[in-house]
């Protein structure tokens, strides 16, 4: 067996923090543009136009189910 074969590659605290909370920063990030858009539409654009009821209602789902899978991820 050659010694090149059996690498082991290991993170830093970091990333791996970085890695493991990721959905739940995507998740917080979408719900605040959620609520911002909901209470001052003209703040949020999406395809420079102001986002609507529907948009502010997508990214609330959205953001539930990223939050949901990042509960499911962390086990």
């Amino acid at each position: 067996m050659n010694d090149k074969e059996h690498f082991l590659y290991e993170s830093n605290r970091a990333y791996f923090h970085i890695f493991k909370y990721s959905f739940l920063y995507i998740s917080l990030i979408l719900f605040s543009a959620a609520f911002t858009g909901y209470f001052w539409p003209n703040l949020v654009s999406i395809n420079n136009s102001d986002i609507s009821v529907t948009g502010t209602a997508v990214l609330l789902f959205l953001a539930i189910a990223i939050l949901i899978l990042f509960f499911y991820c962390k086990r």
